[in-house]
């Protein structure tokens, strides 16, 4: 992780055609931006023409909306021959409302011994899980290796739920790095409750992760950038003492009580590298939550 430069990318909206090829004509624009690592939004298959990806319900099949198989794989490849790297952000926490059509094959795949923002939770750790897991296990494996890509970026990794002696996304994370073997990989966790065992290592009870991202920076710096502190900018100063605190100390709160959750928020950071926090200023979730979606250079000066 150490220097990445990260480009969060949505295929769909990233040029006027909204295709894979069509996208990698754009590539040296970003390299020249001095991005080294794409963040492809997720392109499992969804129902109907609009999608962020999120309610993908195909996981192994590319939406066709932004090209076929191929093109995807012309679109790493072209990414590759100017020196950036390509990760693809999965949804493992739940699959889309629409579509999606598993429990006509068998009622394992789902639980309802857990909560989940999204619907059903996926059943990672109940009677039948072994199959639901290797289902899941194998998609990540499925796009390292099908496609070359440079590692995945877990959606809401907190909504994946797992009781059982070895946590599914540690096993994922050893996988993975099993098949892209002898090439390196990037895993990011997205983890609201920025809980560090998602960069601990699988033997000290981790999921080995390389990275994750840093919501507490983001936040600190929308209450610089904008002044609004509702909801969950609540706790936020936006002082320079918390920018200096998140480079050196990774998170902001590892414990400490979070009036706008009312309970103790986050976990200690110990030895963990400044690398493996990825630190941000908008992301899709941040500018969908603003009131008009807009973005930040709309709600803010040039100079801040």
């Amino acid at each position: 992780m150490t220097g990445q430069v990260i480009y969060e990318l949505h295929i769909g909206t990233f040029t006027p055609e909204g295709t894979f090829d069509a996208a990698a004509r754009e590539l040296l624009e970003l390299k020249r931006l001095g991005i080294t690592l794409l963040e492809v939004m997720p392109i499992a298959a969804f129902p109907g023409r609009w999608n962020w990806g999120y309610d993908g319900v195909n996981l192994y099949a590319p939406s066709q909306m932004y090209g076929d198989v191929e093109a995807l794989k012309r679109f790493i490849n072209a990414a590759h021959a100017f020196g950036l790297g390509v990760i693809l952000d999965v949804v493992y926490n739940h699959l889309g409302p629409d579509g999606n059509y598993l429990r006509a094959y068998s009622d394992d795949y789902f639980t309802d011994r857990y909560k989940n923002d999204w619907g059903d939770a996926i059943n990672f750790d109940g009677p039948d899980s072994p199959e639901v897991r290797e289902f899941f296990i194998r998609n990540a494996c499925y796009w390292i290796t099908e496609f070359h890509l440079d590692g995945l970026r877990l959606d809401a990794t907190q909504n994946i739920y797992d009781a059982g002696p070895v946590h599914v996304l540690a096993e994922l994370s050893r996988r993975t790095r099993e098949v892209a073997w002898p090439r390196n990989i990037v895993l990011i966790a997205e983890n609201e409750p920025q809980d560090i065992r998602c960069l601990l290592p699988i033997e000290q009870g981790g999921f080995d992760l390389d990275g994750m991202w840093n919501d507490d920076f983001h936040h600190a710096a929308q209450v610089a950038l904008t002044g609004q502190r509702e909801a969950y900018y609540t706790d936020y100063r936006g002082n320079p003492q918390e920018f200096i605190s998140a480079v050196k100390r990774g998170f902001l709160y590892q414990g400490q009580y979070y009036k706008w959750q009312k309970q103790p928020r986050g976990t200690v950071v110990t030895s963990q590298p400044a690398s493996a926090f990825i630190l941000f200023t908008q992301n899709h979730d941040q500018v969908a939550n603003t009131l008009h979606g807009e973005r930040i250079h709309a709600l803010t000066s040039a100079a801040r």
